[in-house]
């Protein structure tokens, strides 16, 4: 490690994460009406800073900067951290252990779900315009791709600095279905974004085209082994 690094803390992503959460809408009996308008405020003023970037948005700073502890971050770990925290105020959902699958829990994971529940309505759509031309056990077939595999492809072909406006766009879609999002992970993903062997990229890819494994099928792999295959590779 050089001298230079050394003067760099890394990004406590945990504790950016609790911080967060602590600012998601709550029933009424959980929290006083002064600490909710508290909350609506903070939120508002992370999402004033989507689009934009570090220090750009000065209504950002009072609210993130005691979010990050008293160390020093590299410019990358202070990306990482206005990202997530202005990505979590358009859609402040806390993430719950069992919200996705164990060993499947990155963006891929949730962009998968929204996927497939684009299948269902357009599959839905289509039997209740077709019903009397369709066999029963008729497959609906695909045509082309989907409008949400074309935008996770055109994530993991982007650079961390090209990445925000998309995932901005992404977000909103999954707010709009109620679908969750790890944004621990999601923030640890982003930290090793440029990785040279871009297993965060080949992890997001795994957990949207991974086939489903029946009651005689293969066990899901868990992240561990998932390491293990991409080293192999």
């Amino acid at each position: 490690m050089t001298a230079t690094a050394k003067e760099y803390a890394e990004l406590d992503v945990p504790l950016l994460i609790r911080h967060l959460a602590a600012l998601a809408p709550r029933e009424e009996s959980e929290q006083s009406n002064f600490m909710r308008s508290v909350s609506r405020a903070r939120l508002a003023a992370l999402r004033r800073g989507l689009g934009k970037k570090p220090g750009e948005a000065i209504e950002v700073l009072p609210v993130l900067v005691p979010m990050l502890g008293s160390e020093r971050l590299s410019k990358r770990d202070e990306a990482v951290a206005h990202l997530v925290a202005t990505l979590f105020g358009s859609y402040p959902h806390p993430f719950t252990p069992g919200d996705l699958p164990k060993g499947h829990q990155s963006f891929g994971e949730s962009l998968r779900r929204l996927e497939r529940g684009s299948e269902r309505t357009a599959s839905e759509d289509a039997s209740d315009q077709d019903d009397d031309e369709v066999a029963p056990d008729a497959a609906p077939q695909r045509q082309g791709r989907s409008g949400v595999e074309r935008r996770l492809m055109a994530l993991l072909d982007s650079s961390f600095e090209d990445l925000p406006p998309q995932l901005r766009g992404v977000v909103q879609m999954l707010e709009g279905n109620s679908i969750p999002v790890d944004w621990k992970q999601l923030a640890e993903d982003l930290r090793q974004w440029d990785h040279p062997d871009r297993h965060v990229q080949l992890r997001w890819a795994r957990d949207f085209w991974r086939e489903e494994t029946g009651s005689g099928g293969a066990a899901p792999a868990t992240e561990e082994g998932e390491d293990e295959e991409m080293a192999d590779e």
